[in-house]
């Protein structure tokens, strides 16, 4: 899989902004399969003329296993938000494909959560990343969020 270490990315490695720690260890996981359905293609989404499952869509479904690999394990006031994808989409699947998403907890620094993602159709690999998320206290979170977009009551 891809290494926060290797990605030239600034900040990705050695960040002292997610020092703050939190209980989880490396290791947790989620999983679960579905059918690809007229609304999940490309032509629908907008990102692609194509009737394929859309790359939005197969990431979306990504983000969903991260978010269940670590339910229950947070405190009560506390989420994840994404901060990064990075992922290849190599494979196309189809309506009436059952794509089977996987996510693993592989890395703990501090709030910085990083996940491996993958995605199967059938015996054929369709996805292969890593979804980097950040453990947030949800009120601290939507005060900034009002703060910076001047929304006033979200």
């Amino acid at each position: 899989m891809l290494s926060s270490a290797s990605s030239g990315i600034p900040g990705a490695s050695g960040s002292t902004a997610y020092r703050t720690g939190v209980a989880l260890e490396a290791g947790a996981s989620a999983a679960d399969v579905f059918a690809v359905e007229p609304e999940h293609l490309a032509t629908a989404f907008g990102s692609g003329d194509v009737e394929v499952l859309s790359t939005p869509q197969l990431l979306a479904w990504c983000e969903q296993m991260t978010v269940r690999s670590v339910e229950g394990q947070l405190e009560p006031d506390q989420t994840t938000v994404g901060m990064r994808m990075r992922i290849d989409h190599v494979s196309p699947s189809t309506v009436g494909g059952r794509v089977a998403v996987a996510a693993r907890l592989t890395l703990v620094e501090g709030r910085r959560l990083t996940f491996d993602v993958s995605a199967r159709d059938g015996d054929r690999e369709i996805l292969l990343g890593q979804v980097v998320r950040v453990v947030v206290t949800r009120d601290r979170f939507m005060a900034r969020v009002r703060e910076i977009t001047g929304t006033g009551d979200l």
